[in-house]
């Protein structure tokens, strides 16, 4: 819980326009309750995330396994989170859901760290941090 807190901390002022453009993944974490730190697509994994002008956005993550999506999204500058509507995914868990992201802006880097998550008994916090495309 100590990285959720240092996460909403950290968040800067973000609106729509900061995300708009090409993103290419920097790196994805996910975190036990004891502070271990886990790679869910493996050490070194390569991604890319777009969002538009119009509302839309894909994601595309690959490494040890592969995660893809799309569908639109609203920012929340007030509350320093994302809400993407996932209309189609390569998982199924996905699909048709709301996945809201905490927004923290630092120069061309940009981290979304999303809502803890119970996995395997314990409560995860995740997060995957971008470097803008030039």
């Amino acid at each position: 819980m100590r990285v959720l807190a240092l996460l909403l901390l950290l968040t800067a002022s973000a609106t729509a326009q900061n995300l708009t453009g090409a993103w290419k993944l920097v790196s994805a974490g996910e975190w036990r309750p004891n502070g271990e730190m886990l790679h869910p697509y493996g050490k070194n994994p390569s991604g890319q995330l777009l969002y538009d002008a119009k509302g839309q956005v894909s994601l595309q993550v690959q490494g040890d396994t592969y995660l893809a999506w799309f569908g639109a999204y609203k920012m929340d500058p007030a509350n320093g989170t994302v809400y993407h509507t996932v209309h189609g995914s390569t998982l199924e868990k996905l699909r048709k859901t709301t996945v809201t992201c905490f927004v923290t802006m630092d120069g061309n880097r940009l981290t979304l760290g999303l809502l803890p998550e119970m996995v395997n008994g314990e409560m995860r916090l995740r997060s995957l941090v971008w470097e803008r495309v030039p």
